[in-house]
């Protein structure tokens, strides 16, 4: 499809035709013309939209998309569409955004929404310490610093720390799969996710 034909397609009243824009990009837009679009249909009319779009502007780290996501999380009444912005602004928030996602945390909100910003505090302060620690790590390496040990020691120590809590997690994802009034979709998920968490050990 043309650039032309999909910006139609965009703009059209009818909402399979909108959708099919979220999820037939073309390859050859080029993103400051594409990105403008994509925080258009942040405020769509339609749930589903906002939702996917939400999701896909978790691969444009630029501040333009991190104030989108967060305007429209402060007004987005659906709670689907508002748990996929906060996921994804987790994913490119910068450590300032911390207060923003602190708030929504402390709010009293659905438990999807208090889960996802959990997702998002999280995503953003590994991101943040991971970019500072590498960066840390190269400067050391390059120099004549006497700090290499302890540099590669709290990498280490950090790398433990994560890895620990591991074992919480499958243990706590083992005790919900016994429970009875789970469905088989609930029970395969915790399945399945039971053997990534194992195979990664």
């Amino acid at each position: 499809m043309k650039f032309n034909e999909w910006l139609m397609s965009m703009r059209s009243n009818n909402r399979y035709d909108r959708l099919f824009v979220v999820e037939n990009i073309p390859d050859d837009v080029d993103e400051e013309i594409l990105v403008p679009i994509l925080l258009e249909l942040l405020h769509d009319s339609d749930s589903l939209i906002r939702t996917c779009v939400a999701e896909l502007l978790e691969n444009y780290p630029r501040n333009d998309v991190i104030n989108g996501l967060k305007s429209m999380i402060e007004i987005e009444n659906d709670n689907l569409a508002k748990s996929y912005a906060i996921a994804s602004l987790g994913y490119i928030a910068k450590i300032e955004d911390i207060p923003f996602l602190m708030k929504i945390l402390n709010d009293k909100n659905d438990m999807y929404i208090h889960m996802h910003a959990n997702f998002a505090i999280f995503l953003c302060i590994h991101n943040y310490t991971i970019e500072n620690l590498t960066n840390s790590l190269i400067s050391i390496f390059n120099s004549d610093s006497d700090m290499k040990e302890t540099i590669v020691n709290i990498i280490k120590h950090l790398y433990e720390l994560v890895d620990s809590k591991k074992s919480i997690i499958v243990q706590s994802l083992t005790n919900y799969s016994a429970l009875k009034n789970n469905t088989i979709s609930v029970s395969d998920t915790i399945q399945l996710a039971l053997k990534e968490l194992q195979k990664s050990e």
